[in-house]
């Protein structure tokens, strides 16, 4: 059988994803536009109320979950909702049923290099020292800005003798380079200098938060990210497109 007619007949039955030559995997339309969304900026600040606010507990949401393994294909499902905590525990396996047959599933997180919820990607786990408890905890989290400056989010539950606590932990890369641990702290005190040597490389948004304009200050920290990556987008289209963690799930 020649190898078109084998991607035809892969795309026919509804498969998820076929490898091209770049190593990219070609996502239903569907799940393309989840994957190409840069920001979602709904969720930067919610706490776990509000996620119950937004989902119900105990109901279905279309899902995605992409494999570790390579050589397994995509697989999407109606996800059981039981909490932003859950969802980001390491733990607490992914539950739901299989959109076309409705057969149950329980897929542990250790097998997963991505899943989506609705709309939110889960990216990776991040490692959090514990200082209450004294250990690492390890957990999902959400991929809510993409681009050459990241930020991701999660949650989970930290127990001490001081009762039980529901913990946001965050994280800021501007590449590899970790540079803050939430929006609202970025920069610390000293934001204007953070600022400035951040986003150096665009010197016209270095000047504004240097000068302290109006809507370029610590507070505007998120309006400062978008309007940094959509500058390098313009900028340098291959450059942006690299410094994507979800790079290999967009389509060229």
């Amino acid at each position: 059988m020649k190898t078109k007619d084998l991607t035809f007949i892969m795309l026919l039955i509804g498969s998820c994803y076929v490898a091209s030559a770049q190593d990219t995997v070609l996502l239903s339309p569907k799940w393309q536009k989840v994957f190409t969304e840069a920001s979602r900026a709904e969720y930067l600040t919610f706490e776990p109320a509000d996620f119950d606010k937004k989902f119900k507990r105990g109901e279905l949401y279309d899902g995605l979950i992409i494999f570790k393994d390579s050589t397994k294909q995509s697989l999407p499902l109606r996800i059981l909702y039981s909490g932003i905590i859950d969802l980001c525990d390491l733990k607490k396996p992914i539950r739901g049923k299989d959109m076309k047959i409705a057969t149950g599933y329980e897929i542990a997180k250790k097998d997963i290099k991505y899943f989506v919820f609705h709309d939110l990607v889960f990216a990776y786990e991040i490692v959090r020292k514990d200082y209450a408890v004294s250990f690492d905890n390890k957990y999902w989290s959400m991929l809510l800005i993409d681009g050459p400056v990241r930020f991701t989010k999660g949650f989970y539950t930290s127990s001490s003798s001081a009762g039980t606590m529901e913990i946001g932990g965050a994280r800021l890369q501007k590449g590899e380079e970790t540079i803050g641990s939430d929006l609202a702290t970025m920069g610390g005190f000293g934001f204007k200098k953070f600022g400035t040597k951040t986003f150096a490389d665009h010197k016209e948004l270095a000047d504004k938060i240097a000068a302290e304009q109006e809507g370029y200050k610590k507070k505007d920290a998120a309006k400062i990210i978008f309007e940094y990556n959509d500058w390098v987008k313009q900028q340098d289209p291959a450059a942006y497109r690299e410094s994507l963690m979800l790079k290999k799930y967009i389509n060229p």
